[in-house]
């Protein structure tokens, strides 16, 4: 079994193929689409909201164990990947696919790694061919645009989307104020908040992405261009743990918190007597 996270807007059909190009062998696994594993339509928004990020989409997906995101509509070209739409850094992930745009899906495919599910990001078989096509020339471009991925990128968080109602209406929507809220009120509640959900998103799409450049290299073991792209991927910075990050900055309780501990471990070598030191007396 396994939860789907996806873009809406996206076309069906990409979805469809995204699945069966992942379950090519002929398995026939349960699939929990986000879209109908859900009903977006109940009349209390906020309060669906709210109970949804906080507590049930974690509990969902720790009981699934498995997520599939499908980043679909992928660019027409993953040279797009690369292009910053303005000099603002935080607006830099508009080039990518548009559920690493989507803060629902962010933080639904973030939630999967939080509780320990597997993710796994799927493509149509178009866009991994096109994928690959580009790897020659700007994988490590490409990697670099997907390390700024980021829960609170401005692109992000303003995403007008369309969906079919179900009167089978195509219906614009935009995620709502209360729903914005309630999304970053969730994550910022967990152990490590927004930037411990980016860290595991960002190392997710890494290693995502260097599997695929071996995978291309095997196919292609002399293309000298795809093994240096492959090589500058490795060697950029990897992404930090924020919970490996100690603040240097000690507040005035800490201070002394921190020296009546260090006290405390001297102090019984500082109440022994000290040690009889005898000196042999010499004579000439």
């Amino acid at each position: 079994a396994a939860y789907v996270v996806h873009d809406w807007a996206a076309p069906f059909a990409q979805l469809v193929e995204a699945l069966e190009a992942k379950h090519v062998d002929g398995d026939d696994p349960a699939l929990w689409i986000d879209l109908l594993s859900l009903s977006y339509w109940i009349a209390a928004e906020s309060v669906r909201a709210d109970e949804w990020w906080r507590t049930k989409l974690s509990e969902r997906l720790r009981h699934i164990g498995t997520a599939y995101i499908v980043l679909a509509p992928a660019p027409a070209s993953w040279s797009q990947v690369m292009a910053a739409p303005s000099s603002d850094s935080m607006n830099r992930p508009a080039g990518l696919p548009t559920p690493l745009r989507s803060a629902r899906c962010l933080t639904e495919a973030g939630t999967a790694l939080h509780v320990g599910a597997k993710l796994h990001i799927l493509l149509t078989p178009v866009a991994h061919t096109g994928l690959h096509e580009t790897m020659r020339n700007n994988l490590a471009e490409i990697g670099g645009a997907m390390a700024s991925v980021t829960l609170e990128a401005p692109a992000v968080l303003a995403e007008p989307r369309q969906f079919v109602s179900p009167a089978g209406n195509l219906q614009p929507h935009a995620i709502s104020a209360s729903e914005k809220s309630s999304i970053l009120a969730a994550v910022r509640s967990r152990p490590g908040g927004i930037p411990a959900l980016d860290f595991s998103l960002q190392n997710c799409l890494r290693s995502w992405l260097v599997s695929e450049g071996r995978i291309a290299l095997l196919q292609a073991s002399t293309d000298q261009r795809l093994t240096a792209q492959l090589a500058r991927l490795l060697a950029m910075p990897r992404p930090v743990n924020p919970s490996t990050v100690i603040s240097p900055i000690l507040t005035e309780a800490d201070a002394k918190l921190k020296l009546k501990f260090k006290m405390a471990k001297l102090a019984p070598a500082l109440a022994a007597p000290a040690p009889l030191t005898v000196t042999a007396a010499t004579t000439t």
